[in-house]
This record gives structure tokens, sequence and C-alpha cells, in this order.
């Protein structure tokens, strides 16, 4: 996992997540699309209850994707990211709250 982060951290520059408010989350990860052998998930992890938690398939177009939050309740959330790119591990996450 550490040299995930590591790794992550040579890219942290053009891995962006931010909530826009209105139910979407927007990932960009322009670096890592330009990548055709990436592969990954998104998980939406509620801290308080994992039982509300959701897993999504990463899939960038143009660098970017956008995660609908309906449904989830509001509060705090952590939006964790892992992907493979030739054939190596990648990982992030952020807290992001809900409103």
């Amino acid at each position: 996992h550490i040299e995930s982060l590591r790794r992550t951290a040579e890219l942290a520059n053009n891995i962006q997540i931010r909530y826009d408010g209105d139910n979407v989350v927007s990932l960009s990860m322009d670096e890592v699309d330009n990548n055709e052998s990436v592969t990954g998930n998104i998980l939406l992890y509620r801290p308080s209850d994992h039982n509300m938690d959701r897993q999504l398939q990463l899939q960038l177009k143009n660098g970017k994707q956008i995660v609908y939050t309906d449904g989830l309740v509001q509060g705090l959330w952590e939006i964790q990211i892992s992907w493979k790119m030739d054939g190596q591990d990648y990982y992030t996450s952020q807290k992001l709250v809900l409103r």
C-alpha cells in the first residue's frame, strides 16, 4: 500500500476529486486517462456505517468521471480510488462532506 501511495504522489498534481454540489462528485485524472491499460475502482466509503458504502468501476473519459451521489445521505464520505496502470498499483483518497 505504501508503494501505491508513493507512485500516486508522483501524479498528485494531476488528480482532483471535487464535490460540485447538486449530487455530483467530479474526478479529474488527466495523466491516468492517457494510459489505455488503466483499470480500477471507486469506493464511496461512509466511515460511520459501512453498509452505506458504494463501489463503482473507474471509467475515465477524457481524464474525467462524474459520480452521482443521489441516494447517499448527507455528511462525511471518503472517496477512495484504486487503480492499476502498466502493472503498477495506485491509490488515492479524499474526504468530502456531502450536503
